[in-house]
């Protein structure tokens, strides 16, 4: 409650993205759920400043993402407000309407057929960044691992390859829980730093070169 403190907008607590940032996406979270964002950090699974990276939480936030794009399919009533969702009443005193645009939906008709031009070249297609846990995953590290043995490798892959003062980095990142897969999670270097005490300029590299860690790793595997 100290970490997420009480929502104007959605009149409760609520998870907001990007390290609860001015326009970072709400997630008016339900007191199950805040109970087993808790029961995680109790176990020493997660940290107050991002939700647990497990199979169940990552569910509960994509239904918040499906939640915000629209109604989910067969509720007809009792629809809760989750994700970004407001109305008039969630502001105090109405002193910030918001502008509500409705956009008609038009009949649908087939796409004009067009003819290709063989002589042009096509649109190469544009593939999809792998998640760090997946890259990590490629590279032999089970989950069990990311907060130790992953690590441990990274943090002295880079005090071989990069300058800044690794020697504390893997203490004051365990103390937090942080492993190798919440990295991607953690928005930029001033965050970083200023939860775990690492230099702004370390935190900044750590951040920044896991990837290129991940590559190098992915090559000597090969």
């Amino acid at each position: 409650m100290t970490r997420w403190p009480h929502c104007l907008l959605h009149q409760g607590h609520c998870y907001i993205e990007n390290g609860g940032s001015h326009g970072g996406n709400h997630f008016n979270f339900e007191p199950r759920e805040w109970g087993m964002w808790a029961t995680a950090i109790v176990n020493k699974k997660a940290i107050a400043d991002y939700p647990p990276r497990n199979i169940e939480f990552d569910a509960i936030l994509e239904n918040y993402r499906l939640k915000g794009k629209g109604k989910k399919k067969g509720k007809k009533s009792h629809h809760r407000r989750g994700y970004s969702e407001s109305s008039d009443s969630d502001i105090p005193n109405n002193k910030y309407r918001p502008v509500i645009v409705k956009v008609a939906h038009p009949t649908f008709s087939p796409p004009v057929r067009r003819y290709s031009n063989p002589t042009s070249p096509s649109k190469p297609r544009i593939a999809k960044e792998k998640s760090i846990i997946e890259l990590l995953r490629h590279v032999g590290y089970n989950p069990a691992q990311f907060n130790e043995k992953a690590l441990t490798d990274y943090l002295a892959w880079c005090k071989e390859n990069l300058p800044g003062d690794y020697g504390d980095a893997y203490d004051l990142l365990s103390v937090h829980e942080i492993g190798v897969d919440m990295l991607d999670l953690i928005p930029d270097a001033g965050t970083l730093s200023s939860l775990t005490k690492i230099p702004f300029g370390t935190a900044t590299r750590i951040l920044k070169n896991c990837r290129e860690w991940l590559k190098s790793v992915e090559t000597n595997v090969a």
